[in-house]
């Protein structure tokens, strides 16, 4: 592909950004050598799939997170770029270059805030660049902090009741989030989540490692697994001994209860995502001149941006080079 001075999502490597002659890939699908290669989290799908020992640009935290499940990852700091809290999970970084123009690169983001993350923040930029994965008006979280008393209400009502409370979550997130919330409960959690925790907690966060969550357990206890995978049949032996189960994400929104992988199971709206409503905010603070979206209601989003805050706007789609008037 042909870079212009401007903002591309190229069809094989995800968004890239080029100014000044400098080359920023913004969680590529594959590290190129040469160029400066943004990773924001540690998700699975924003790392690399091919490091080709090329160096990447992230935080500490997802460093050491990363670390955890490649080897020969190195790190390199790149003072044009700014990293800024996302509060998406730990470790989770905005960029802002400040080169010819202001850029902001969200990665996913969040700007509630949080027992153990500080949230997202706007800042001034002429063109920023966000996902939008719930990008659309009718996904609208209720209260943060009534969605997590639900959530302990519940585990402490299945532990008074005798029972185990399984906990559906996202090894590196909501894990985190549900380990912070429920402190001062017996909380037990799958391997790769201990895995994590240890990294965080060379890192200063105070986490539960405990990984023994067998159903003769002499006390009811709170176990978080993804329940996926290896993972599935532990779950089913704890549910077949009477353990309740719960599931959470933000596509809940609105409701409780339902099914998760096969599971009857209570469902709360807890996301690591800002919900429309958050998202709108977050862009009128920034006050781009031109906004990119990417990823989940993208082309929605940016048709409400233009409606309702008058900002140019349109969806990064594959292959499609943008215009370079903007940088």
């Amino acid at each position: 592909m042909t870079f212009h001075n401007g903002v591309v999502s190229d069809l094989w490597n995800g968004v890239a950004l080029r100014m000044s002659g400098c080359t920023y890939r913004l969680d590529p699908g594959s590290a190129v050598h040469g160029d400066l290669n943004l990773v924001s989290h540690a998700h699975s799908d924003h790392v690399p799939n091919h490091l080709r020992r090329a160096p990447i640009v992230c935080s500490r935290i997802t460093l050491d997170l990363i670390r955890l499940r490649r080897k020969n990852v190195e790190r390199q700091d790149e003072p044009s770029i700014e990293m800024l809290e996302a509060g998406h999970v730990p470790g989770s970084v905005m960029f802002l270059v400040d080169d010819a123009s202001k850029v902001l690169y969200t990665g996913d983001f969040c700007t509630r805030v949080k027992k153990h993350l500080r949230p997202a923040v706007p800042v001034r930029c002429d063109v920023l660049v966000m996902e939008s994965t719930y990008g659309k008006p009718e996904y609208e979280f209720p209260d943060h902090d009534d969605t997590v008393g639900a959530v302990r209400d519940w585990v402490e009502g299945a532990i008074d009741n005798g029972s185990n409370a399984v906990l559906l979550a996202y090894p590196l997130g909501k894990a985190q989030e549900l380990c912070y919330e429920l402190r001062g409960l017996p909380i037990k959690v799958q391997k790769s989540i201990g895995d994590n925790n240890r990294a965080l907690n060379n890192h200063g966060f105070e986490l539960p490692v405990c990984t023994d969550a067998g159903p003769r357990a002499e006390q009811s206890f709170a176990y978080v697994t993804s329940g996926i995978g290896a993972e599935r049949a532990k779950v089913d032996c704890l549910v077949k001994g009477g353990a309740r189960t719960a599931s959470f994400s933000g596509w809940a929104t609105g409701r409780f209860g339902g099914t998760t992988k096969g599971l009857s199971t209570e469902m709360f709206p807890l996301s690591d995502h800002c919900d429309y409503n958050e998202l709108m905010e977050f862009v009128r603070l920034c006050d781009p001149a031109k906004v990119f979206t990417t990823h989940g209601f993208a082309e929605e989003f940016a048709r409400s941006v233009r409606r309702e805050l008058g900002i140019d706007a349109e969806p990064l789609r594959k292959g499609q080079e943008t215009l370079d008037a903007f940088l």
